[in-house]
């Protein structure tokens, strides 16, 4: 085989591995639970708890939602 397909290969396979590492790694740093779209608080919620389950800030939860202080109540 030509030297240069040799090359043209491992280059190709250098790309692959390096996007199955990529995708790997996006899927480690971020778990499925960060990943929610919604959830509905429920009683004994606080936001701290939400921060905890989902891996997000309590802060960036109270300013995704525009929240005003920190209290939360069931249903929201």
């Amino acid at each position: 085989m030509p030297k240069g397909v040799d090359q043209e290969r491992k280059i190709h396979r250098i790309i692959i591995l390096m996007s199955v590492l990529a995708a790997a790694f996006f899927l480690i740093s971020f778990p499925e639970s960060s990943l929610a779209r919604s959830y509905i608080v429920r009683k004994g919620d606080y936001l701290v708890k939400l921060e905890e389950r989902f891996g997000v800030p309590w802060q960036d939860i109270k300013k995704i939602n525009g929240l005003a202080g920190t209290t939360i109540y069931p249903g929201q």
